[in-house]
């Protein structure tokens, strides 16, 4: 791990020598990424607005500007944000007829970010309307409803100092966390106390009442009892589209929900990214939601990560 502090003035300036332990975290649930860290007072004359920049074996991984500056007796403890700390601020918009990348696009011009990969989500929003919440709660919600009507998933994210947006089928990594590989501890959940259901209504005003269209998946039912799911839709919307939607929320949640929490050795990796996790007996695919990268004197490296069943 190599830290370099790049002051706004110019210039770059390797802190690694005197920032102690180093702290990465990474969120793909609605958090901005961070870079904290402790030196002496007097090691560095750092600055809020000052750029923090991390890299693993030369590459590039985190990009922010400092935000708080915590002085003690002797020491200063460092916290940097990504550009995704931009987003929390709150905004109203009216967008017609774009998708949720072209949000992204132009929020990231009002608000003078800079923009890095961004995939086509696809979906196109008759109308998508917010007033006063944050913008990161906005693309939350567009990529929610993204999801609910084509079934893919995308991750809002900060690679070293650009926000992207991502298809999670395109951060698949080769390879496998196992508490017999790189694990020193794990929680693995089954439930069906959230993010389960069984029965599906989407319901919507038609004239002076509501139309409301199930889908209910028996076999689920049986198991679990009635769990039951619902969504709202818009005037606009035909009946195969609302079916459509229904099925996708059946794909996604008439079976228990499967979670998976860890630490253990670390490895290059950030939230969105999707790994194998080898336990009880089987392997599966799972979305990091989010990682806690340690960096012990600036080397012995750990982490832990909250994972999510990804299908």
């Amino acid at each position: 791990m190599e830290l370099y502090w790049e002051p706004k003035g110019g210039g770059v300036f390797e802190l690694t020598p005197v920032a102690g332990d180093v702290k990465w975290f990474s969120s793909a649930a609605g958090q901005a990424g961070y870079v904290e860290f402790e030196m002496m007072k007097g090691a560095a004359d750092l600055r809020t607005g000052d750029g923090i920049r991390l890299a693993l074996s030369g590459a590039d991984r985190f990009l922010g500007r400092v935000f708080t500056l915590t002085a003690g007796p002797d020491r200063v403890k460092v916290r940097a944000y990504d550009q995704l700390r931009y987003l929390l601020q709150k905004y109203s918009y009216t967008f017609t007829g774009v998708t949720a990348s072209a949000m992204l696009r132009a929020m990231a011009r009002d608000f003078r970010l800079a923009v890095g990969a961004v995939a086509d989500t696809g979906y196109v929003f008759a109308k998508f309307a917010a007033d006063g919440q944050s913008l990161l709660d906005m693309m939350l919600s567009a990529l929610k409803q993204t999801r609910e009507n084509t079934g893919r998933l995308f991750v809002l994210g900060d690679e070293a100092g650009r926000l992207t947006l991502t298809d999670c089928r395109n951060r698949i990594r080769p390879f496998a966390l196992s508490a017999a590989h790189n694990l020193t501890d794990y929680s693995d959940v089954h439930t069906i106390d959230e993010s389960a259901y069984t029965k599906f209504e989407i319901s919507r005003t038609a004239g002076s009442g509501r139309e409301v269209r199930t889908l209910v998946n028996a076999p689920a039912m049986d198991r679990f009892g009635v769990l039951l799911w619902t969504g709202s839709a818009g005037s606009e919307e035909s009946a195969a589209v609302m079916d459509s939607r229904l099925r996708q929320a059946e794909r996604r949640y008439a079976r228990e929900h499967r979670s998976f929490s860890c630490e253990g050795a670390g490895e290059d990796v950030r939230a969105g990214d999707v790994v194998a996790v080898m336990a009880a007996g089987e392997t599966r695919p799972y979305l990091i939601a989010s990682v806690r990268h340690a960096f012990a004197g600036g080397a012995r490296h750990t982490m832990k990560l909250e994972l999510e069943r990804f299908a």
